[in-house]
């Protein structure tokens, strides 16, 4: 009885070493202006605990996106190590894009390191029935390239589809002469019958 009372003691015991305490996750955020609505990693509502948030200077999504980071590597290390130091004891980001970073930022900060969602794919496959791939929504698609596949372990030629031809997810700015942003009506003159063939279809990727 005496050794269980003092294991729960133990366990009780309030250790230091951090400036912040009850924010495990620390989130590694673009410099960006952009709405962030619940469900996006960027909004602190999201997480149904605290969070630690840390804007990379920089970072903007032009330089991530199109010109893979440039430049900007040892500024992620350093926000990531910062936010270490702070209390975080893993780190995530908001840019799928940045795990072109993952091995740097993991080998720096010394704690478990989730840089993009794409990481998640060679997991998702293995849960699939043979015959079945992993594809991927991206924006910008088309920017997601070898170095990123090889990243986060993912086949190099997983399946891509960008957002740039949509309303949802694009914004374009319409006063650029050629640029709309009115959208496509796609199959509203299909059959029943051809739409279901379609669905059928789009079952077998």
């Amino acid at each position: 009885m005496a050794i269980e009372m003092e294991t729960r003691l133990q366990s009780r015991k309030a250790v230091g070493g951090k400036t912040v305490y009850g924010a495990r996750v620390g989130i590694l955020m673009l410099d960006t202006k952009w709405p962030r609505v619940p469900g996006d990693t960027g909004h602190a509502a999201t997480w149904p605990f605290p969070v630690l948030y840390k804007v990379v200077k920089g970072a903007s999504a032009k330089v991530v996106i199109h010109e893979k980071g440039k430049g900007l590597g040892q500024a992620f290390l350093d926000a990531a190590a910062e936010l270490v130091k702070e209390g975080a004891d893993g780190i995530t980001t908001t840019g799928g894009f940045l795990a072109i970073f993952q091995d740097q930022l993991a080998a720096h900060v010394k704690v478990p390191v989730a840089s993009s969602s794409l990481m998640q794919i060679p997991l998702v496959q293995r849960l699939l029935p043979p015959g079945k791939r992993v594809g991927v929504l991206s924006v910008h698609g088309n920017r997601i390239t070898e170095e990123h596949w090889k990243a986060v372990g993912a086949p190099l030629d997983t399946p891509v589809a960008g957002t740039e031809n949509g309303r949802e997810f694009t914004l374009y700015d319409t006063s650029v002469p050629g640029n709309a942003n009115g959208g496509h009506d796609y199959g509203t003159s299909l059959s029943d019958a051809e739409k279901a063939a379609i669905v059928e279809y789009m079952k077998t990727f």
